[in-house]
């Protein structure tokens, strides 16, 4: 006999008189003689002595007389399928959470600002996603905002020069901070490295919702 452990329930399985058993004879001897294991002989997973077989390996008596071989069930394909299905789905809702974080950002400008700035912000999340110094550039951008909001009648806050390093550094290859930074009121100066400021009264709104969400988005910790 070929002893079997399938979670509590011990198997003693009779081998052929005549000829070799495999492992694929031991799994289909299991579903044939217990009502209760429905499943598909594909789902048996036999172990002997800690070795995984095959189906083709040959099994004898000798190797389950110190212990019984083990027995342990695989999902079947359509619970593999509805559990990739179910986690397609969770990162569909944490990927739409994500979007309705900057989405309410973009309702914060209101008025006719409103489409330009929500298609900024989502070219941004998609650029930073995408960029190593994702961390780097929202620190950059978060202490332009902060800056403003902090000094709203202080000049030196509401302009920055493109080729300073950090800006450079950090925001000068993201072509989408510039146009979010744009979209809030940023535009360029006279001079190829300036960029000032313009519409202060419509950034108040949007600075204060970004810099309270920023902390919570992905791009900031990755």
């Amino acid at each position: 006999m070929f002893r079997v452990r399938l979670a509590t329930k011990e198997y003693c399985v009779a081998l052929p008189p005549n000829g070799d058993a495999t492992a694929r004879y031991v799994k289909q001897y299991l579903v044939d003689n217990d009502e209760d294991l429905q499943v598909s002989p594909t789902q048996l997973r036999l172990m002997v002595k800690g070795k995984i077989l095959a189906d083709g390996d040959i099994v004898d008596a000798s190797q389950t007389v110190a212990a019984p071989a083990l027995v342990h069930i695989l999902p079947s394909q359509h619970e593999i399928e509805a559990m990739h299905a179910r986690e397609a789905e969770a990162k569909r809702i944490h990927d739409i959470s994500h979007n309705a974080e900057w989405d309410d950002m973009a309702v914060a400008m209101g008025g006719e600002r409103v489409q330009q700035v929500h298609t900024a912000i989502h070219q941004l999340r998609t650029a930073l996603l995408a960029t190593a110094s994702a961390p780097q550039t929202v620190a950059t951008m978060q202490t332009l905002l902060a800056n403003i909001l902090s000094h709203p009648s202080d000049a030196k806050y509401k302009s920055f020069r493109k080729d300073n390093p950090r800006i450079a550094r950090t925001i000068g290859s993201v072509a989408a901070a510039h146009d979010f930074l744009q979209s809030v009121g940023f535009e360029q100066g006279t001079s190829a490295s300036a960029v000032f400021l313009c519409s202060p009264p419509h950034l108040t709104p949007l600075v204060d919702s970004m810099l309270s969400r920023c902390d919570a988005l992905d791009i900031a910790a990755t």
